[in-house]
């Protein structure tokens, strides 16, 4: 049950991302095309990528925890018995959570600060970049518990 929902989530992210990596793109090209082609750069274009690539790299970490295809040393995997790797792995998702938890509390403040603030070229609410800490730290926290919980229970992660 507790799989399947997060599978739903990880789907849901998966194409968020995919969609934002196409926006930045789109914007990026356009802007190289008025740029160097009509000679009459955009001004709203790079202020888009940006935070489209915000949430891009925020995102695709939190599905990197989940998916376990974040950088990690496996060099006691092999050489250690299947249990104590297990608590180990526990215990690092474990402060991965609580990194997340630190994300989460501190992006919520910056991006509190930032309530009535816009960006200089478009004017778009800066708390719309700014919210993005934040939500990366609840995935964090959510998909790292779901490690924990896959440890506890000896089932295999998504590696």
């Amino acid at each position: 049950m507790i799989t399947r929902i997060f599978d739903t989530l990880d789907k849901i992210l998966r194409g968020i991302v995919v969609g934002l990596v196409l926006f930045m793109l789109a914007a990026l090209a356009l802007q190289v095309a008025m740029r160097y082609v009509a000679n009459s750069p955009l001004a709203w274009s790079e202020e888009l990528a940006l935070l489209a690539f915000s949430w891009v790299v925020l995102l695709s970490t939190a599905l990197g925890i989940r998916n376990a295809t974040h950088a990690r040393l496996a060099v006691w995997d092999n050489l250690l018995p299947r249990a104590i790797v297990r608590l180990l792995n526990g215990l690092i998702a474990l402060a991965i959570a609580g990194f997340g938890l630190y994300l989460t509390i501190g992006g919520l403040d910056y991006a509190q600060m930032s309530l009535g603030m816009t960006s200089a070229a478009i004017a778009y609410p800066m708390v719309w970049l700014n919210v993005s800490a934040p939500v990366c730290g609840v995935l964090l926290i959510l998909f790292a518990l779901e490690q924990v919980y896959m440890q506890i229970g000896g089932r295999a992660t998504h590696e």
